[in-house]
């Protein structure tokens, strides 16, 4: 009776490492990006309405795991007035990290510009207070600016999830058919 039991926590562990370290891959015509996450994402939508600006749309997928959160967000601004609120991912770089450093806290470990394809973007890298690691990156295309986040607190054991999730965001023009 105990090998069976033993037997059902060894299925029942394996089972529940595949379904947290199983990636899932989604994709979107409409903002025009690939991606695959470190399980399946729950998606929020807010729209964000500013009078200088217009309306602009926050979608936001989110991965928490015990040791690994990792989102996407999608800020939408097809509708806002674009001659105000938009510029360029060179015009946000300083905010970017600023912003990143002062909800987490910590060092800058690496930050720089990067490129998927034809599309600038740019990442940064930081170790936090409490030593956990964030990864960030942020590309501008079309009217939409997509930043991909992950929060790691166990970093040995994350750090493959992480880079392959970072990697695996592209864009639908880039990928060759």
């Amino acid at each position: 009776m105990i090998k069976y039991i033993v037997l059902a926590v060894i299925v029942l562990s394996a089972y529940q490492y595949y379904l947290t370290n199983a990636g899932f891959d989604f994709s979107s015509n409409k903002y025009n990006f690939k991606i695959t996450f470190p399980g399946e994402p729950k998606r929020e939508q807010n729209n964000i309405s500013f009078s200088k600006w217009g309306e602009y749309k926050l979608i936001a997928y989110r991965v928490e795991h015990e040791n690994l959160a990792c989102g996407l967000d999608i800020s939408d601004y097809s509708k806002a007035n674009k001659k105000q609120s938009m510029g360029n991912i060179d015009d946000v770089i300083q905010s970017i990290e600023d912003d990143i450093l002062k909800e987490f806290g910590g060092v800058l470990d690496h930050s720089g510009i990067i490129f998927k394809g034809d599309v600038k973007g740019y990442e940064i890298y930081i170790t936090t207070n409490n030593g956990n690691k964030v990864s960030s990156r942020a590309f501008q295309y079309s009217d939409n600016i997509y930043n991909l986040t992950c929060h790691i607190k166990n970093t040995e054991s994350n750090s493959d999830t992480v880079n392959d999730y970072m990697e695996s965001f592209t864009f639908m023009h880039l990928i060759k058919k």
